[in-house]
């Protein structure tokens, strides 16, 4: 499928991801665009960073007009807080908080205010407790953050159930002085999957059976035009947040690119026989979502 005409370069910024960055690298290579959103956001540069004061680094270099920007996220209190944890990203080198969204306002309005600061002020000291960085450090990120916000971008955030606080995802906006806004308002995953050869009789008899393993929810993908060309695919929810297992069965491997593009709206994957996809999951529902579903965008929060 061709991109709309309104497509916009945008840098995709990958986080600490426990070993999963890779995969995300790869969707983005094989379906170099963010979907569920007005004007398609095409991914045009990579980088990946391991603390917030990198991602503040990658923010001032990023010349495109859109981020797209995959990292943990979560809503459950933060150790200390009744506040979401929000964006999950060590602060700097050596921190051990990680939780962004008690914190995430207080920066914002200390980076307004960053050229009177300095390492020994109260609110800089405070700020530095509550990140487990130094004075020094906690100062570094406020200034870093004054230039991040001398930009007006689309952020595209791509973290677990973030969009479901619509209040935090504000917060977000305005300390990064985004124009636009977008998160899940659910769990979201990305997998890679190779699947297995079955019989087309198989395939149908699967498409009609609760998968045998807990916790998975199945779908079948017809070929359009040819409902007797199917590709079945299972989604195993293995610990209730991020860690989930595909696995998929096809008559034929190398028409596995192909059926991606169905799910995605676009494939070009090198090898025919497998492919990354991403998925929306919501705890509350018996179906996994994928960027061909017109409920996609809806499960997405935009301010």
């Amino acid at each position: 499928m061709a991109l709309p005409a309104s497509a916009n370069p945008a840098a995709l910024m990958i986080g600490p991801l426990q070993g999963r960055e890779r995969i995300v690298q790869d969707f983005y290579t094989g379906c170099p665009f963010e979907p569920a959103v007005a004007a398609w956001a095409t991914v045009e540069s990579r980088a990946t960073y391991s603390t917030l004061d990198g991602l503040f680094d990658l923010l001032i270099a990023a010349e495109r007009s859109q981020i797209i920007l995959v990292n943990h996220g979560s809503l459950e209190p933060a150790p200390g807080y009744s506040a979401a944890q929000g964006l999950l990203i060590p602060f700097a080198r050596g921190a051990t908080a990680r939780a962004t969204g008690p914190i995430i306002g207080t920066l914002a309005q200390l980076a307004g205010r960053a050229a009177s600061l300095a390492e020994d002020d109260w609110a800089v000291h405070d700020a530095a407790l509550r990140m487990t960085v130094s004075n020094k450090t906690a100062l570094g990120l406020i200034k870093k953050l004054a230039e991040v916000r001398q930009k007006q971008r689309i952020i595209h955030l791509r973290g677990c159930h973030v969009g479901e606080d619509r209040a935090l995802c504000g917060e977000y906006k305005s300390a990064l002085n985004a124009v636009l806004f977008t998160a899940p308002r659910c769990r979201m995953f990305y997998m890679r999957v190779t699947p297995a050869r079955n019989s087309g009789a198989r395939l149908r008899e699967l498409s009609h059976q609760q998968p045998r393993q807990p916790n998975t929810r199945r779908r079948s993908f017809p070929w359009p035009g040819d409902p007797s060309r199917l590709l079945v695919l299972d989604v195993r929810d293995i610990d209730g947040h991020s860690h989930v297992t595909p696995s998929g069965y096809i008559e034929h491997q190398t028409e596995a690119g192909l059926f991606a593009s169905l799910l995605l709206k676009q494939w070009t994957g090198h090898d025919p026989t497998e492919f990354c996809f991403e998925a929306l999951w919501s705890n509350s529902e018996t179906s996994y979502i994928v960027p061909q579903d017109t409920q996609y965008s809806t499960h997405m929060t935009i301010v």
